[in-house]
């Protein structure tokens, strides 16, 4: 999927944005195909990864109570993925004035998971002791299920998983006793 030909170049971060907001005014599957089609560039070569990320800090910059959360968090998600050391003093900033989420989760600890991997990758580590830390899922090409055992009494799987990348073995709990699984991660 490449961008829409509506689509402003990503490079101009601010008419991006603004086209997102638009996209996301309409509803909200058209903001989340907004994102879908930027993260398909990036990955295509179409666009730099750092384009992207630049507009992702730049919608969680100026994101106000009136944008979806969805928003933020597919922000913040751009920045897991494509966010380098240079995304790192201005996402520390605007995590602290990011709008907070009643209800079951606040999400805004999606800005704190993408600072800890782009700390990580900006380090020159694997990011998967810092996805582990902040109880990512085993969703994504980075991990494979090696091994899993349901426990219906506790309302969790057990499995150990292995990072694609540099080949550690984790323990991971998922919990879905509550709205939404929750991982628990140790290392092997």
């Amino acid at each position: 999927m490449l961008m829409a030909q509506d689509d402003p170049d990503l490079t101009d971060v601010v008419r991006w944005v603004e086209a997102l907001r638009a996209a996301y005014a309409r509803s909200l599957e058209d903001g989340v195909a907004c994102w879908r089609r930027a993260e398909a560039a990036a990955a295509g070569g179409a666009v730099s990864a750092t384009a992207l990320a630049q507009a992702a800090l730049l919608a969680l910059e100026t994101m106000g109570p009136a944008d979806s959360i969805s928003l933020g968090m597919s922000a913040c998600e751009a920045l897991r993925r494509h966010g380098g050391a240079g995304e790192l003093d201005r996402l520390r900033a605007v995590r602290a004035t990011l709008p907070a989420r009643s209800g079951l989760r606040d999400w805004r600890a999606e800005a704190s998971r993408a600072q800890a991997v782009i700390e990580a990758r900006a380090a020159g580590w694997c990011t998967c002791a810092a996805e582990a830390a902040c109880g990512a899922g085993v969703y994504g090409e980075q991990w494979r299920i090696e091994s899993e055992r349901v426990d219906a009494e506790q309302y969790c799987v057990h499995m150990v998983v292995r990072c694609t990348v540099c080949q550690s073995e984790w323990q991971v709990r998922q919990d879905d006793g509550y709205h939404y699984p929750i991982f628990a991660w140790s290392r092997a």
